[in-house]
């Protein structure tokens, strides 16, 4: 869960304290270990190379254990929804900001925890002036406001981009590094045409698959990939296959983010490259065998998700959100 719940919370030094959660307050990762040698692996260790494992890893279409429908990463349990203050207590802040949209406050709350950025200096100098190119597989400004302002010389590439239209509510964007395509080329293409790789992709449209084969196309070894999942959608063999081409993968519920709604972020880091067999095997919906110990990962953050929104619904929390914007870094 995110930690920025437990720094932020304000707490009655008056009041009786109840046991601690059991939820845990710092991400929780899913570390892909092929090339390790550990003997408490995370996958089951299938010997070869990564091409043969790949083949042998291969099987029919893989029921899922806690799923009564394969597309839905979600097992069946109660609707929980939480009253709208409760549920988003940063969406005041993010209504009223003159600079920080509600997805520039989400982007930024997300790299205060898992840091893609690769700050340093924190609250000291908020801002880094070195080389860093981002991808924007959709126009949400409110990222690219972000971005701007952690990484000043940074190189952005998006899709057309309607400056007029899209500088009103936000900080107005600085032109000058941002490429933005226009007309019938392919994102990918676009983009390569100029870097050979970039540091970071980002993704919020509802179509994870098509996203994750444009970020193993874009990514450069070392690479993120932090990308919007909707629960009652995606794919769970497609996540999986997210975490097969990166060194490690978290599922996140950033506190800027409704409880109520059915979005997770997926970020995904050090993209591990070589990915052309994958991309031919998520483009054809091959199926992989899933490790119980991926299926337990992912049932461990739902059950969280779900403990922590029965625990607010009987005992709602305040937050400072003061120091919210502290640590997220963005005041």
């Amino acid at each position: 869960m995110d930690p920025s719940r437990n720094i932020c919370q304000i707490s009655n030094s008056f009041a009786k304290h109840e046991e601690s959660s059991t939820i845990s307050q710092k991400p929780i990762y899913y570390i892909n270990d092929f090339n390790t040698s550990s003997s408490s692996s995370s996958y089951t260790k299938i010997p070869g190379s990564p091409r043969t494992r790949r083949n042998e890893m291969k099987t029919d279409a893989y029921q899922l254990k806690f799923s009564q429908n394969e597309n839905h990463l979600l097992k069946s349990r109660e609707d929980i929804l939480l009253p709208k203050e409760i549920a988003n207590p940063f969406k005041t802040y993010a209504a009223s900001s003159k600079i920080f949209s509600k997805s520039a406050t989400i982007l930024a709350n997300i790299d205060a925890v898992y840091n893609f950025t690769g700050q340093v200096k924190g609250y000291i100098d908020p801002q880094n002036t070195k080389d860093f190119d981002t991808v924007f597989l959709d126009s949400k400004i409110g990222y690219i406001n972000y971005i701007q302002y952690r990484l000043p010389a940074s190189r952005i590439f998006s899709p057309c981009i309607n400056f007029e239209i899209n500088s009103l509510k936000n900080k107005p964007l600085d032109k000058r590094n941002i490429f933005s395509k226009c007309g019938t080329q392919n994102i990918v293409e676009y983009v390569l045409n100029i870097v050979q790789g970039v540091d970071l992709v980002v993704a919020s449209n509802r179509d994870f698959k098509n996203n994750l084969i444009k970020a193993l196309k874009l990514c450069k070894p070392g690479g993120s990939f932090v990308c919007r999942i909707d629960d009652k959608q995606d794919n769970l063999q497609d996540i999986y296959m997210a975490a097969c081409n990166f060194e490690k993968i978290s599922l996140f519920k950033p506190m800027s983010e409704s409880l109520n709604t059915s979005y997770t972020y997926l970020i995904a880091t050090n993209f591990l490259g070589n990915s052309i067999d994958w991309i031919s095997m998520i483009d054809t919906s091959s199926q992989l065998k899933i490790p119980d110990s991926f299926i337990k990962y992912v049932e461990n953050y739902y059950d969280s998700l779900e403990y922590l929104k029965k625990q607010l619904l009987n005992s709602p929390i305040s937050y400072n959100l003061y120091k919210c914007k502290a640590i997220w870094n963005i005041f």
